[in-house]
């Protein structure tokens, strides 16, 4: 195997263009707090976990 052989994902990939961009970071943690506040997963962890127990 040639050792400068960076594969699909190496630095001058799309994969790296793509991650350099700041606002990645904002949307990132706005899709993860939509999908964790979803009225459904909340009723799951409530449903399934008994973290109002736990000291």
């Amino acid at each position: 195997m040639d050792s400068d052989d960076l594969g699909l994902f190496g630095p001058g990939s799309v994969t790296w263009k793509v991650h350099e961009e700041p606002i990645l970071i904002v949307a990132g943690l706005r899709s993860l707090y939509l999908q964790a506040l979803h009225p459904r997963a909340m009723a799951g962890v409530a449903q399934n976990s008994n973290y109002r127990t736990d000291v």
